[in-house]
């Protein structure tokens, strides 16, 4: 018994310690987001930021959030496209503190010079580019931790997938960049997982009567490669 509270405590110590030294952060928010203009239909949605900003949605409702996918613009502009019934609910900037243990005031912040600024909004159409990967058979070796299967993509704009699993297991799917990682686990036997992806790109018409994709706008497969995780 002894032994267990001697553990639980330094267990305890421990878990307080690291919270104590953890990085605080600060977070610069924007102010005064115009509201969508039609909800019933697709927003363009720019912001400008000094840095990579983070957008967060909301559906209508309040129960549902979701991070939206940004296209660097230049200049300090961000562009995402907001789908019927959602809306913005921040959109900011964050970073560590210089000094953790201390901040506040003056010593936890962003530059002074630094503005998050939601532009306003416009109700567009959209155009839409898809492809789709050849049908693919990806062995899964039971004797391994994992299999991932990394789909490099040369794309003008963040894409979004979906994958159809035909037979066999399925595997979780996250997408970085110009990058999608399928990802395996362990088998418990042979198997293997048969798929292809539906690759898609999107972006906004100038007004909300319907356009073709611009010519400077792509998306393609560049690369596919498969790997497996050390043996158990």
């Amino acid at each position: 018994m002894f032994r267990r509270k001697l553990e639980l405590a330094v267990f305890t110590t421990a878990a307080l310690a690291s919270i104590a030294t953890s990085p605080k952060r600060w977070m610069l928010e924007a102010q005064n987001v115009p509201a969508i203009p039609d909800p019933t239909r697709v927003t363009r949605v720019i912001v400008h930021a000094p840095a990579v900003p983070t957008v967060d949605l909301v559906k209508r409702g309040g129960k549902e959030f979701q991070s939206a996918r940004l296209t660097d613009l230049g200049n300090g502009d961000y562009e995402t496209l907001v789908p019927p019934d959602w809306g913005i609910y921040k959109a900011y900037l964050s970073g560590r503190c210089k000094m953790s243990l201390f901040c506040g005031g003056d010593d936890c912040g962003p530059p002074d010079d630094w503005v998050v600024t939601v532009k306003p909004m416009t109700s567009v159409a959209t155009w839409r580019i898809e492809i789709a990967t050849p049908a693919t058979a990806t062995p899964l070796d039971p004797r391994v931790f994992s299999t991932s299967t990394t789909i490099k993509l040369d794309s003008t704009r963040p894409a979004r997938v979906k994958l159809d699993a035909t037979s066999g297991p399925e595997p979780t799917v996250n997408t970085n960049g110009n990058e999608i990682l399928l990802y395996w686990r362990g088998q418990p036997a042979a198997a293997t997982s048969s798929w292809f992806a539906h690759i898609s790109i999107e972006g906004p018409c100038p007004t909300t009567a319907e356009c073709k994709p611009p010519a400077s706008e792509h998306v393609s497969v560049v690369g596919m490669e498969t790997k497996t995780d050390a043996p158990r």
